[in-house]
């Protein structure tokens, strides 16, 4: 029977998830991994064959992390879509690693920007809407997340209640 592995796989995939969100998980290596975790690096070969498998793992628990953060950090006073937005700018902005390694690296492939839509289930004026203040408020925080831009959450309710109005009034004229 082999000996059981000092680190265990959650331990190195929540290593790897903490300096992700300090540093980015580009900067990360399998020795400065096993220098966090205080073991060699072979626990980390034989739990992964790479660090693409490590990556994909550690893109699972950031994305469901940063999505509890936002859901976390809505005023359930707003709207759902100025709720989100600006739940979602702040954390971008407050967790930039973080933010830039769930929506700006290849994680996932989709076979047109409408897939992100699939599985709201809302009718079609509510999906687009929903849909096009999602595309504002993603721009507004990967400028956020990549700048050193001064972020006031009262701003940028005013600039996504402005942008709503406009999308809103879109239809008006349709």
């Amino acid at each position: 029977m082999p000996p059981k592995n000092k680190v265990e796989r959650e331990q190195i995939i929540d290593a790897a998830f903490e300096m992700m969100r300090q540093e980015g998980f580009e900067s990360i290596t399998t020795r400065k991994l096993a220098t966090k975790l205080e073991c060699s690096t072979q626990p980390i070969y034989y739990i992964f064959k790479n660090m693409d498998e490590l990556r994909k793992e550690v893109y699972v628990k950031a994305r469901a992390f940063f999505t509890e953060e936002v859901r976390k950090s809505k005023n359930t006073k707003d709207p759902e879509f100025l709720a989100a937005g600006v739940a979602y700018i702040m954390k971008a902005k407050e967790e930039s690693q973080l933010f830039r390694f769930i929506t700006m690296g290849n994680n996932y492939s989709l076979d047109g920007i409408e897939d992100l839509m699939k599985g709201t289930h809302l009718p079609d004026k509510e999906a687009d809407l929903f849909f096009n203040m999602w595309i504002y408020a993603h721009g507004i925080a990967a400028i956020v997340s990549v700048n050193d831009v001064k972020v006031e959450e009262e701003n940028i309710r005013k600039i996504l209640l402005r942008a709503a109005k406009g999308f809103d009034a879109s239809y008006e004229t349709k």
